[in-house]
């Protein structure tokens, strides 16, 4: 049996979020090659909560005051965090999306429109 270790990303600090990156290790606990990142879906800036925070960056990438989100320091780039920004399943990060993170946050809603399962199992092409 093998193990893993989790990398936080450089924004989220040690906080486990969206773009930590999850490496596999093998019995000896050498680093097999293989290596993932991490996605929470409303997770924007990396710190592994769904907040309001997180809804201020969809909001302004959609309005593009926000060009990138090279800010995170994540190499897996932009797609990863409009991913993640994507609780609707339309295949964008945009105020709908903002607003469930705040509806959530705030206790208005429990749940989202639609699971981490389903939103995981989409094909995003880009």
């Amino acid at each position: 049996g093998g193990s893993f270790t989790i990398e936080a990303n450089a924004f989220g600090g040690a906080e486990t979020g969206t773009g930590s990156l999850l490496k596999v290790l093998d019995a000896d606990g050498n680093e097999t090659g293989e290596q993932y990142y991490i996605v929470i879906f409303g997770d924007i800036s990396g710190d592994g909560w769904m907040d309001s925070e997180d809804a201020g960056y969809i909001v302004e990438y959609e309005l593009g005051s926000l060009a990138d989100f090279s800010f995170l320091e994540c190499e897996a780039g932009d797609d990863l965090y409009t991913f993640a920004g994507d609780l609707s399943g339309d295949a964008w990060g945009d105020s709908e999306d903002a607003g469930y993170i705040v509806e959530f946050e705030l206790g208005g809603i429990e749940t989202l429109p639609i699971s981490a399962a389903e939103l995981a199992a989409m094909n995003y092409e880009n």
